[in-house]
């Protein structure tokens, strides 16, 4: 290295480099950006690291690095920029003029620094997610008034969200998702204009959200507030928030219904309101959704008809309604989309199997099953080429198990269970290839087992109980399944 003591930028990122990292490095006095990242660097960040005064960005993330961080590294007061892999946090506290860290997914453990602030004055960007941090978090996070991304998520902070993070009026990102925090949220967090990413999933966060939520978040595109106790309705307001790519209400306690102006987010990609006590109908605004991609809206108390208007979101790809108290029929118009997970078991869906059914052809996950729908199953269900999953079970549907030429080769998983079926089963189901369960229990199929179904070489559980079946199926030494119930 002694060729190169003029050198102050060194970027090694993303190569195979494996072995220690050299003392000699620590010799090119003025170095300013070391990058060494996404490489197989083993043992431990040399002490010798605190010679290197002038550097201003210090990146070993991504390695195999192992012990603790150096407390030489508190010595780099030009550090601007840091990312590493290593086991220990308290080093930071000494380097006032560090603007972002990069400290995540390691196992750093203990709590934060109460005056944190204080000793990082002009810190931007402080990651420290997905490690094993506990304790509450600094009241006087407040007084980190440049910090523009602060990211907690996945750690086992306690307590309340301090109110002082509302005051943090350039913050563009705030993850505080999968930890344990409790209480309510500060109503000032939806007035910092700035964010565009909050996540607050996962944690114990209780009480109602504030009826002016969105008017002051003209930027936000990443809103999850998940699995946590929220109570009360959606605010209509919500749909001030424009430029929202994803909204994740799901797995909380709301009530009341669907904001009528949700069709006002012209930009959804993903919506999931599931888990809650949502009640009365699908907005109609809901078509003007044109880019949602995924809609979830199941284990709730919707009611009444699925709408037409869900036909229109010609970008939807994922649809769930399982769970809720929908009547009707299955609209005709859904066999028309680009869907390719369909779930509307468990309501109280009646009429016959709508044609359009059979008319998927990126379908990979198909479930009605659960309702009250009656009819024949068409030999069209051959056309559904991409499919996986197909429960049709727990329905009324009578007649036979269609024999068809074409065979359902992507098949893991087929249930008829519960339902009217008759006549024998076909030898054609021989030709699905990949399946690895299949029931057809409590019909009145009857007749002989096909032998053929001893070529499934994935088939890992049958079920045929409860049928009218004429002869015990002798074969089961070369089914490869964990259940062959013939009772």
């Amino acid at each position: 290295m002694r060729d190169l003591s003029l050198l102050e930028q060194l970027n090694l990122r993303n190569n195979s480099l494996n072995g220690f990292i050299p003392l000699s490095l620590f010799n090119l006095s003025r170095l300013e950006t070391l990058n060494l990242v996404y490489n197989s660097i083993e043992g431990t960040i040399p002490l010798e690291v605190g010679r290197l005064q002038r550097l201003k960005s210090l990146l070993l993330a991504a390695n195999k690095l192992s012990g603790n961080i150096p407390k030489t590294v508190s010595n780099l007061s030009s550090l601007k920029l840091l990312s590493l892999s290593c086991e220990i946090l308290l080093f930071l506290w000494n380097m006032p003029s560090l603007r972002m860290t990069g400290l995540g997914a390691n196992h750093l453990k203990g709590n934060l620094f109460e005056e944190m602030c204080h000793y990082l004055p002009l810190l931007k960007v402080f990651d420290v997610d997905s490690n094993q941090l506990e304790g509450s978090i600094p009241q006087s996070i407040s007084n980190c008034t440049s910090l523009k991304e602060l990211y907690l998520d996945i750690n086992s902070f306690t307590g309340f969200i301090p109110k002082g993070i509302g005051k943090l009026d350039k913050l563009s990102v705030l993850g505080l998702a999968n930890n344990h925090l409790q209480g309510p949220i500060p109503s000032n967090i939806f007035n910092i204009s700035t964010l565009r990413i909050l996540r607050l999933a996962g944690n114990s966060l209780s009480g109602l959200l504030p009826s002016y939520l969105g008017i002051d978040l003209p930027n936000l595109e990443i809103l999850w507030l998940q699995a946590n106790d929220l109570i009360g309705q959606i605010p209509n307001s919500i749909s001030n928030a424009f430029k929202l790519i994803t909204l994740d209400l799901s797995s909380n306690k709301f009530n009341g219904a669907i904001p009528h102006l949700i069709g006002n987010l012209k930009y959804l990609i993903n919506l999931a309101l599931d888990g809650n006590n949502l009640s009365g109908l699908i907005p109609n605004t809901i078509n003007q959704l044109h880019s949602l991609q995924h809609l979830s809206l199941s284990n709730n108390r919707l009611q009444v008809s699925i709408i037409n208007d869900l036909c229109q979101l010609e970008s939807l790809t994922e649809l769930n309604l399982a769970n809720n108290m929908f009547t009707g029929a299955v609209p005709e118009c859904l066999g028309k989309t680009s869907l390719q997970q369909l779930d509307l078991s468990f309501n109280q869906l009646v009429s016959h199997l709508p044609s359009s059914l059979w008319s998927f052809k990126d379908i990979l996950v198909l479930d009605i099953s659960s309702n009250a729908l009656s009819g024949v199953i068409s030999p069209k269900v051959s056309n559904l080429r991409a499919t996986i999953l197909l429960n049709l079970s727990r329905n009324q549907t009578s007649g036979s198990i269609p024999t068809t030429k074409a065979t359902l080769t992507t098949l893991q998983k087929l249930s008829l269970a519960h339902n009217k079926l008759q006549d024998p089963i076909p030898e054609s189901l021989s030709g699905m290839i990949s399946i690895e369960s299949i029931d057809l229990s409590h019909n009145y199929l009857s007749g002989a087992i096909p032998k053929s179904l001893e070529s499934l070489l994935y088939l890992k559980s049958i079920d045929l109980s409860y049928n009218l079946l004429m002869e015990k199926f002798q074969m089961v030494a070369l089914f490869k399944i964990l259940l062959l119930n013939l009772l």
